[in-house]
């Protein structure tokens, strides 16, 4: 009955609800106390071990799990330019945006701090036609 409750939560549900893995977890801990003749072989017995082994492994195993589930929040993908890293040939600041070309495309290269022509910069953000930059 564990095993078939555990293979029901992970096949159709995919651990999105945790009630069916704590019952099926309890299942076989109370079947395998009951084949050791550590607990009696009676059905209160085995309802009563069930639903306290249950709220034991709730409790104990709520948090971990529920973390598993929400989704990182610092989770940003370097996807196209975000990531590139290349020199600057002009100064650029937040009051003084530059042109950049990129694969045949004119660019405007922001920043939020004073950056000289000369260093090695990478684009942390990008927004329509404009790479934001920091100091790489």
């Amino acid at each position: 009955m564990g095993v078939l409750l555990l293979v029901v939560e992970v096949i159709f549900f995919g651990f999105a609800t945790f009630f069916l893995l704590f019952i099926g977890i309890s299942c076989l801990i109370a079947g395998l106390l009951m084949s050791f003749s550590i607990i009696p072989d009676t059905t209160l017995s085995a309802l009563s071990s069930i639903s306290i082994f249950s709220i034991i492994i709730a409790f104990g195993f709520w948090k971990p799990l529920k973390k598993l589930q929400k989704p990182d929040d610092n989770n940003e993908i370097e996807v196209g330019l975000v990531g590139h890293k290349f020199t600057l040939t002009s100064d650029v600041s937040p009051n003084k945006p530059i042109d950049y070309k990129y694969s045949g495309v004119n660019w405007i290269v922001k920043s939020l701090e004073e950056i000289n022509a000369g260093h090695s910069v990478k684009v942390i953000k990008l927004e329509v036609g404009v790479l934001l930059v920091a100091k790489d």
